[in-house]
Formats: C-alpha cells, structure tokens, sequence
C-alpha cells in the first residue's frame, strides 16, 4: 500500500492570492450620518449598482476583533466587484483608527483604479444644470446624497505594496510614523475584509 501525501499550504501560499486581490482593489472611504441601507440605496441609484446585504463579517486576521456589515454587487458587465463595508460603532469608538471613515466602498477588478476615480469625482463634482427632467432629478439626488450625509471622503491606493497612500496625507511629503502607521492599518484591514469575503468575490474571464 503505498504511502499517502499530505500537502499543506505555507504562509506564502495563503498571502500571495490576497496581496494579488488588493492589488486589484481600489478603496474609497467616507465619514457619514447614514445608514448602510440609506449609503447603499444612494450608491445604487447614482452609479446603476445593486448592492445587497450580506452576512455581516469578523476580521479574524486582525489584532482587534473587528466587525463589518457588508453589502455586495458584482457587475457582469464591466467584470467589476463592489463591496460596501460599514464599521461597528463600538469599534470605531476602541479602535482609534477605526474613527475616521464609517464607510468603505471596495472596488475589485482589473479596471477598479478607474471606477473608483470616477465614482470619487462624480460625487465631488459641482451641482450640474440639465434641461431634462431625468438629468435634473439625477443632479438633485446627488447633490442631496453629497450634501446632507457625507462628511468627509478619501481615496487610498494599495496597488504598490511598499508606497500605499491615501488622498487625506500630504504625498509630497515624508510621511511621519503616525502617518505611515495609519496607512499600515487601512492596508492591514483591507487585507482582511478580502480575505474573509472571498467567497463573493466573482471571477470574470
């Protein structure tokens, strides 16, 4: 009888496919007075998505328990993967870095950098006139979503592993310790939202 293999995975195996996903993700991040729900249903009738609710998560990679709501849509279309995430109050309130931003739309896929600059200028554009009565409800909406909930945004880019940034930090700049920490968390975090919602992530030939 012959002898039977056991393979297992090392670290690196694990890691590998999670550094190649954030690398496709890119990762907008807001401060807001709005429900998931309401954030989502805003989303979904701004940018034509369908984000829907998704068993809440726990960041087990992470040094804190951290927990998630999770809202998802995957565009068959534009082979694209939305992922609405909305921090725990309580842990924003222990996390220190948790505080900043209530709400973090991922977005994964080969083309994610150029939606998710385009979903970021979109909602910083400046209120628009249209002739038509659909463009006219459209701006109205979105000036209304922009202006009574959102706060504060953000923009981070984890494409290169050794320069992460974020639109809140000064890039020209030698970022301080507190600074290259913070990053470090966001990186670590999204890193651990991936790995515990791979499951919904879709694969697009």
């Amino acid at each position: 009888m012959s002898k039977r293999t056991v393979y297992t995975l090392s670290d690196e195996d694990v890691c590998m496919p999670i550094e190649e996903q954030l690398e496709n993700t890119a990762v907008l991040a807001w401060r807001t007075s709005y429900t998931a729900f309401t954030f989502a249903f805003y989303l979904n009738q701004i940018f034509h998505m369908e984000l829907r609710r998704c068993n809440d998560i726990q960041l087990s990679s992470m040094k804190e328990a951290i927990r998630c709501s999770v809202y998802s849509y995957s565009d068959p279309v534009d082979h694209l993967n939305y992922f609405l995430i909305e921090n725990n109050m309580e842990d924003m309130q222990s996390v220190k870095a948790l505080s900043y931003f209530d709400k973090m739309l991922l977005v994964n896929g080969a083309e994610a950098s150029e939606r998710a600059d385009a979903i970021d200028e979109e909602l910083k554009a400046p209120m628009r006139h249209h002739d038509d009565i659909l463009g006219t409800q459209y701006e109205e909406m979105r000036h209304t979503f922009v202006e009574t909930g959102i706060i504060e945004s953000a923009r981070f880019d984890f494409t290169d592993a050794e320069i992460p940034t974020a639109s809140i930090l000064d890039s020209d700049s030698a970022l301080s310790k507190k600074q290259q920490n913070f990053l470090q968390f966001y990186r670590d975090y999204i890193q651990g939202i991936l790995i515990e919602i791979d499951d919904l992530i879709q694969y697009f030939e």
